[in-house]
């Protein structure tokens, strides 16, 4: 900032003493005892100047030039109008006592003492501001008086502000960084170190600062070369270099640090250089460990003298294989790996395959079957296995596939035999255990009842007086349910020996449905659920009896397996599945549901064994009624599917039957 002052003829009954025709044109303002003589020049030059500008003495205002003015938001004739002796509104309220403090130590200085400090104003309309203040104490209109010249910095603060707090978070992250953080000049000079190298290597960052990289004494020799090569290549190119290089601790201990280095760049040219360190031997033994362990579990895959394969559960691709899977294949691993089952195996075992893979993901449990997995004649037992992350998620599937074709005649003989024995075994133990509990529910009433009979008639009692009509119908449906429990028990026997028969007639399907629901009102009143149907019925060749049986007992399981005061739908339509017209019938609830464990053994006989949840564990059942059910419909050409998805989250059942019979007539609503 420069000062210009220039001479004025002397005004008659001016206030300002006289002054010097002329000052000439100085960066410094002119000395104080010149000041005293030129107030008018002062106010020239202060309503053109770039800074704020105030006079003032102890009690009042003096001077201000535009300039602060504007700054303030207040007019000149305002700022002339208050008074020093209170607080001054465009001081900010933090600040008065800093200002007060100042202007009480120039009211007591010599002439020419000057301060400088920085402050914070206010504007009238709230807003505050920085002020860069160079304050001195003259002699205006002849008393003496404070200059104050004020720069508005408010902008420069700011940018000041958000440098330091860019700093500070810089600072922090440096020091409290894992890694090694290092800067160099552009000679490899270390000029900081983060705390880390006092952790990693026992040095502490005052041992290494000062020193060139590429001369500490505890590199590795071979290292230090290297080192002045990449540093060399970032000055020259300018680029980010990544390397290792090892480096001996303080006591002795060889480590390895994995490093990337850069160029500080500043007007195109490297001012510095930044590097990043890790320690990463622990990292490395790690790797060779499990190289070592890779190496020896493929030593022990490779002499397995079955067919051995891990996929990825994600992306169903091998990730490894044996020497046996490179020769049941005819290929080497490396055009195995990272391949599907489609892409290497027959079409009909690779959706076969897969579908088990799906299976093993949903389940978690695993899968063993009797397979043709290529184009000869051999067969192999297969068995997959789920293998789990920490977490309990499938994480690989293992297969494990033995060449059972020479034995394949005798065992699948000895195993179909097994089998039956233990399905027998198990069905006369589950048997035993239903019928010890099934049977004595109905019984019990029943026998009950027949006592209070046997008493009344020997005692000459009046029967029509003991007994009302909803005792009768009681001994009627537990001798009904008796009944059930039998056939049930009869036709799981009749099936297992394949001696089940159908006697198919035209029959309106809707009369069959009519007929399932009047047998299953009295339960469903009980628990108030509601039974609506939808769409379209329609004739169909169907045994009557065994179709009736099929719909009592998937409405009677929606009614059992779901809470009181819902509703079950039952909707039919037709679909077209391989250009075959099917009718679809399905029942839906909104009840217990099935978690996948039960899924898997619904359809078994005394299914009832195979429930995990409490909640369906104490409901009345043998377990016979979907086996059953399934069995009839398999036999009229249909296919019954169970879907649930999960705990809660109640039930589908979904029956297709066949509509292309010569005995079937067109569908009507």
């Amino acid at each position: 900032m420069f000062y210009l002052v220039l001479g004025f003829k002397e005004q008659k009954n001016s206030p300002l003493s006289p002054y010097p025709r002329f000052f000439a044109m100085s960066s410094q303002p002119p000395p104080s005892n010149n000041w005293t003589n030129s107030a008018e020049i002062l106010r020239v030059i202060s309503d053109h100047a770039p800074v704020g500008i105030i006079i003032l003495n102890d009690h009042q205002i003096l001077y201000t030039n535009e300039y602060f003015a504007r700054k303030t938001g207040f007019s000149s004739s305002e700022i002339l109008n208050f008074t020093t002796k209170s607080n001054l509104p465009f001081i900010h309220p933090d600040y008065v006592d800093q200002l007060n403090t100042k202007f009480r130590a120039l009211q007591v200085a010599k002439e020419g003492t000057n301060l400088h400090f920085l402050s914070k104003g206010m504007r009238k309309n709230g807003d505050s501001f920085w002020m860069d203040l160079d304050t001195c104490v003259i002699s205006y209109a002849g008393q003496r008086a404070i200059l104050v010249k004020g720069l508005d910095i408010t902008a420069q603060k700011q940018i000041e502000d958000v440098i330091q707090e860019r700093n500070k978070r810089l600072t922090y992250i440096f020091q409290n960084a894992i890694d090694i953080l290092v800067f160099l000049d552009n000679t490899g000079t270390i000029l900081e170190v983060s705390p880390p190298i006092t952790e990693i290597t026992g040095y502490h960052p005052e041992e290494l600062i000062g020193k060139k990289m590429q001369t500490i004494e505890h590199l590795a020799p071979q290292k230090k070369a290297i080192l002045k090569t990449f540093i060399t290549k970032i000055l020259q190119r300018k680029k980010t270099v990544r390397f290792e290089f090892d480096i001996l601790t303080k006591n002795g201990v060889l480590k390895t640090l994995e490093a990337v280095a850069g160029p500080v760049l500043h007007e195109g040219k490297v001012d510095a250089i930044y590097a990043i360190a890790r320690d990463v031997t622990d990292k490395k033994v790690n790797l060779e460990k499990i190289r070592l362990t890779n190496n020896f579990l493929d030593l022990i895959i490779d002499n397995i003298p079955s067919v051995v394969g891990v996929k990825d559960a994600f992306t169903l691709t091998f990730l490894r294989v044996n020497k046996e899977m490179e020769t049941l294949l005819g290929l080497p691993r490396t055009q195995i790996l990272g391949k599907k089952t489609e892409d290497l195996f027959p079409q009909e075992y690779a959706r076969q395959s897969t579908e088990e893979d799906h299976r093993i993901l949903e389940s978690k449990i695993p899968i063993e079957s009797l397979v043709n997995v290529s184009t000869s004649q051999k067969v192999y037992h297969a068995r997959k296995i789920p293998i789990l992350d920490t977490k309990g998620h499938v994480q690989f599937i293992l297969g494990i596939a033995e060449d059972v074709t020479s034995q394949r005649m005798t065992e699948q003989e000895r195993q179909i035999l097994l089998e039956k024995s233990i399905q027998l075994n198990d069905m006369k133990t589950n048997l035993l255990a239903t019928a010890s509990h099934e049977l004595k529910t109905p019984l019990t009433p029943i026998y009950g009842w027949t006592q209070l009979l046997s008493s009344a008639k020997k005692q000459g009692k009046d029967i029509n007086t003991m007994f009302d009509l909803e005792d009768f119908e009681s001994m009627e449906r537990n001798s009904e349910k008796l009944f059930k429990l039998i056939n049930d028990i009869l036709d799981v026997g009749r099936i297992e020996g394949g001696k089940l028969t159908l006697q198919q007639t035209n029959t309106d399907f809707g009369d069959l449905l009519e007929k399932a629901l009047q047998a299953t009102k009295y339960f469903a009143n009980q628990k108030q659920i509601h039974i609506i149907c939808e769409g379209k019925t329609r004739v169909l060749s169907v045994d009557q009896q065994r179709m009736e049986q099929v719909l009592v007992n998937l409405l009677l399981n929606a009614i059992k397996y779901s809470p009181s005061d819902t509703t079950v739908y039952v909707k039919m339509d037709h679909v077209r599945k391989n250009e075959q017209e099917q009718f679809r019938v399905r029942v839906i609830d909104s009840g217990f549901g099935f978690t996948s464990k039960e899924l898997v053994g619904a359809f078994q006989p005394f299914a009832k064994m195979y429930t995990e949840q409490d909640q369906k564990k104490n409901i009345p059942g043998t377990g016979l009624g979907l086996f059953i059910t399934r069995s009839v419909v398999e036999q009229h050409g249909g296919t019954l599917k169970l879907i649930s998805k999960g705990i809660n989250q109640g039930t589908t059942v979904e029956i297709r039957l066949p509509v292309n019979s010569p005995l079937q007539k067109k569908p009507h609503t």
